[in-house]
């Protein structure tokens, strides 16, 4: 299976792979439940801006993960400035929200930019 890079571009991070149907729904019942639970109350996140500050939140949809507990994350509920179907990261151990594109299209073509150059670069 291919890795895509990790958001930040540093290699030393886990790398993420995009995830299956199956697998998106039950990341995000995982995530939706803790959160019915009160598992999070009272924390926020440190967001950019245009994201939510909750910890997580049910209109983010997981497409990728790292296996690690951190997600990039369809946002379809962002907060004022934002734009629906903006791309986010959601680390589980950090408070760190970050907007990595202000589409999925956008975000696709950062992606293949991204693996044009490493394959260039080999």
């Amino acid at each position: 299976e291919d890795l895509i890079p990790p958001p930040t571009g540093n290699e030393s991070d886990d790398s993420y792979q995009l995830l299956p149907l199956e697998d998106i729904s039950r990341e995000w019942a995982m995530w939706k439940e803790l959160v019915d639970g009160g598992e999070f109350a009272g924390q926020s996140s440190g967001p950019d801006k245009g994201i939510r500050d909750d910890w997580w939140h049910a209109g983010w949809i997981p497409f990728a993960a790292n296996g690690a507990g951190d997600s990039i994350c369809l946002d379809l509920n962002p907060a004022k400035g934002g734009r629906v179907g903006q791309v986010i990261t959601m680390n589980h151990e950090s408070s760190e929200r970050r907007l990595l594109a202000n589409s999925f299209a956008e975000w696709l073509a950062d992606l293949a930019e991204s693996l044009e150059n490493r394959d260039s670069d080999e």
